[in-house]
């Protein structure tokens, strides 16, 4: 989960006050996303750039196993993204596991 930037006005500074002033909004990414994505990754600690997160949100955004989701709150910040990919195997039964 990633938080508000530290200049992100908040009543007490939680995630959640922050989003529910903000009235955000949960849509499918594109790949317009990319950038931002790729800045959220970097300040999880995760090296990925633009150019590499385009090139993997491309391979996985027709499948219809795979979902990106991206949070916008109203004033059009990209708050954060959740990867959905749908999995089958010998040992569990089908199942939506978040990446």
């Amino acid at each position: 989960m990633v938080f508000p930037r530290q200049d992100a006005k908040t009543l007490d500074g939680t995630l959640t006050e922050y989003l529910m002033i903000r009235s955000p909004l949960v849509r499918k990414a594109i790949i317009e996303d990319a950038f931002r994505i790729a800045e959220l990754c970097r300040v999880l600690g995760y090296s990925a750039t633009e150019a590499v997160i385009v090139q993997r949100f491309r391979a996985l955004h027709d499948r219809p196993d795979q979902m990106v989701l991206i949070v916008v709150s109203s004033s059009g910040m990209t708050a954060g993204w959740i990867h959905g990919a749908e999995l089958t195997s010998l040992t569990s039964a089908r199942r939506i596991e978040h990446r």
